[in-house]
């Protein structure tokens, strides 16, 4: 298991928090079974190859609105997960991903 950021800023650990919630409800739809809310590696690895890309997309969408709203701990926290994603993915042998 890979050691993912640790956020120290109250607003980007909260926005933070969020997008691992809606991760691992989306990877709870394939893996039932899937262990802790908190475990960033595995809510990624279960989601679908079919569906990452589109997790990216969104994580672009959600990082670039949100610098352009100035909402820099929501922007941090979408490029956090956005890395993890790629970092894992990578692992996995899913080809290129933005």
């Amino acid at each position: 298991m890979h050691a993912y950021p640790q956020t120290t800023r109250g607003g980007t650990s909260g926005a933070f928090s969020i997008i691992l919630e809606r991760l691992y409800a989306m990877a709870r739809q394939t893996d039932p079974s899937l262990g802790d809310p908190a475990d960033l590696e595995a809510s990624l690895s279960a989601l679908p190859a079919e569906n990452r890309g589109q997790v990216m997309l969104v994580l672009e969408s959600v990082e670039s609105r949100a610098e352009a709203r100035a909402d820099g701990e929501l922007a941090e926290a979408a490029r956090m997960v956005r890395h993890a994603a790629k970092q894992v993915w990578s692992h996995e042998g899913c080809g290129s991903l933005r």
